[in-house]
């Protein structure tokens, strides 16, 4: 009975709320995740140009993250999240009018601090609203609603890009995004970490105890993921167009990449 008690009470409006809104707005990014690359190759991207696409995307939010860690603890998650949502609605537009390769290169910067104000602050107030003894299966369901995003999104946004352009795939990926904005606006709530005292606070902000031993290794491995996520992200639209692949089959390929992962 306790364990039907705590099943029920992990499944609130507002968890329920959040998972949907993550889905949403990766809905939208998914849409033109294989996109990027090709549209910089149209563009006439040099191969290393495209590579910077994805470091700047990467350095950006790596360098971001402290600054929005640090905002969230003051104006709140929520007010984070959906404004980290509406930027990136917004960028999404701004790919259209760009038409400079080193453009793109600062665009993708700025939608790695776009990122980093939607997913730690998305994960933060999940842990405030499921129960602690349940957090870890709260922030399985938000990765699997993430992942349902990238398992539609790209498959959907390479066929629309492969029939009427470009230009369609960013407007129609910016239509998620200001949705789940919106949705976060009116049904979240707007909260702190539960129990957090001003010693806590203390605690947590302080700078040594960000860089403890366990903390180090888990930055380190974290730092090795990335890098080989960054270097698959930079390529493998383009590996896959060069070896003959059509639009649509690129984005089956983020689908199926994607499968897995929700079902484990």
């Amino acid at each position: 009975m306790l364990s039907n008690n705590r099943r029920a009470a992990m499944y609130t409006f507002p968890v329920i709320v959040l998972i949907i809104t993550v889905g949403i707005s990766f809905l939208g990014l998914g849409f033109v995740m294989p996109l990027r690359a090709l549209y910089g190759r149209q563009l006439g991207a040099s191969s290393t140009e495209i590579g910077l696409m994805t470091t700047s995307f990467l350095l950006a939010g790596f360098l971001a993250t402290p600054g929005i860690g640090w905002l969230s603890d003051r104006i709140g998650y929520k007010n984070v999240l959906w404004m980290g949502l509406l930027m990136h609605a917004a960028l999404m537009i701004a790919y259209i009018y760009v038409q400079d390769p080193v453009m793109l290169i600062g665009l993708r910067a700025l939608e790695g601090i776009a990122s980093v104000s939607v997913l730690p602050p998305t994960r933060a107030l999940m842990n405030t609203l499921a129960p602690r003894e349940r957090q870890g299966e709260a922030l399985g369901l938000l990765s699997a609603a993430q992942t349902v995003g990238i398992l539609i999104g790209p498959a959907m946004g390479a066929l629309l890009a492969s029939q009427t352009g470009y230009t369609l795939s960013f407007v129609i990926a910016s239509i998620p995004l200001v949705l789940a904005a919106i949705v976060t606006i009116i049904f979240l709530p707007n909260r702190e970490k539960q129990g957090a005292t001003s010693a806590t606070l203390e605690r947590r902000n302080a700078f040594a105890e960000l860089f403890t031993r366990p903390l180090v290794l888990t930055y380190s491995l974290q730092i090795v993921l990335m890098i080989g996520n960054g270097v698959v992200m930079a390529i493998w639209s383009l590996y896959m167009l060069d070896r003959g692949a059509s639009l649509p089959l690129i984005g089956l390929s983020y689908t199926t990449f994607a499968l897995p992962i929700i079902f484990t």
